[in-house]
């Protein structure tokens, strides 16, 4: 019989690649695939090991990242101060964290015409049952950490995150299926090993290893309980999702999740045809096959795109507007021709 130590490595490792999240994240080839969740990963293990220097090093990466992501290094420079107290590394966390955030905001408002955020200008309003909708990925976490996992300090991290979706009016950002939801599942799985690794420590020390307590026995094995369910939910979520999809995909392509049958005899045709003087609108799926032959600025319902012609899917909610929003401008080209 496996020792309880071997289990819960078995169990946290077994959950990490099923994590809806990264299931979710699968369908997607951004950043926050290819360098968050890896940096993400990193500055948790910094956090749960103190290892000032990976943690300095993972947090000037995801920094680097996402721009919203600097505040959640601030949070972990919390976390890092509520472990183990004030010292140079907590400071040099929240050194990057500020900066980050002054820099990227800075910068997005000094390019953007209109000399304003897309991303601030989404304030809360709420609409009735709406809010329960807001509150998708938050549940998803805590699923994910096995709802015990919530106890850590650790989960500070995962704050910022949750919170900006929580607050703003982008659609897109309340679904546990959009690719956000990767920079969570390292937290989370994070926070289920730190709950886990405290809940050893509850034993004393013996000669050869961990002699248990029977009132610590009975706490691990119900908590190994209330994490298989909230992991068993998880998955369940995750098929629910439509893993089917993912049986369809074309693995060796590298987009092969938006390349059905329709969008290939689009694409065609646009490589054919579309040779315009000024640049295109594009929808954001759409625009990396274009931005090889042709000036592409991404189409946004928040801001004013200058084009000669767009470009867009009007049957996908994507970050340039959601399905309705994209029909309603069509509606109202056509009417204005």
């Amino acid at each position: 019989m496996l020792p309880r130590r071997m289990w819960l490595w078995i169990s946290v490792v077994a959950t990490l690649p099923w994590a809806k999240g990264l299931i979710s994240a699968a369908y997607f080839d951004v950043h926050e695939v290819g360098l968050g969740a890896p940096a993400m990963a990193a500055l948790c293990l910094s956090v749960l090991d103190r290892r000032p220097r990976l943690a300095i090093v993972s947090a000037m990466v995801l920094a680097l990242t996402k721009e919203d992501l600097g505040v959640t290094v601030v949070a972990t420079a919390a976390v890092w101060r509520l472990r183990y107290g004030k010292d140079q590394t907590g400071v040099g966390l929240l050194s990057i964290g500020i900066a980050a955030v002054l820099i990227s905001f800075g910068t997005i408002y000094v390019v953007n015409d209109s000399s304003q955020s897309i991303y601030l200008s989404s304030v809360y309003e709420p609409h009735g049952r709406e809010f329960l909708a807001r509150l998708g990925p938050a549940l998803l976490f805590c699923l994910t950490c096995g709802f015990v996992g919530v106890s850590s300090p650790v989960a500070l991290m995962a704050v910022p995150t949750l919170a900006w979706r929580l607050v703003s009016s982008t659609e897109s950002y309340w679904q546990t299926y959009y690719h956000y939801d990767v920079i969570l599942v390292p937290i989370a799985i994070a926070c289920l090993a730190d709950v886990y690794r405290r809940d050893l420590n509850r034993g004393s020390r013996s000669g050869r290893g961990f002699r248990w307590q029977p009132a610590s026995r009975r706490l691990t094995m119900r908590i190994h309980r209330l994490s298989a369910v909230a992991v068993v939910l998880s998955l369940g979520s995750a098929a629910f999702m439509g893993l089917s999809k993912a049986a369809n995909v074309e693995w060796w392509h590298p987009r092969g999740y938006d390349w059905d049958p329709g969008l290939r005899a689009s694409v065609s045709l646009l490589e054919q045809h579309l040779r315009l003087p000024g640049p295109v609108a594009a929808d954001q799926s759409l625009g990396v096959i274009l931005v090889n032959d042709h000036d592409v600025a991404m189409l946004s319902h928040a801001r004013q795109v200058q084009a000669c012609a767009v470009v867009l899917r009007p049957d996908r909610d994507s970050a340039s507007g959601s399905a309705a929003q994209k029909k309603a401008w069509l509606h109202r080209m056509k009417s204005a021709d």
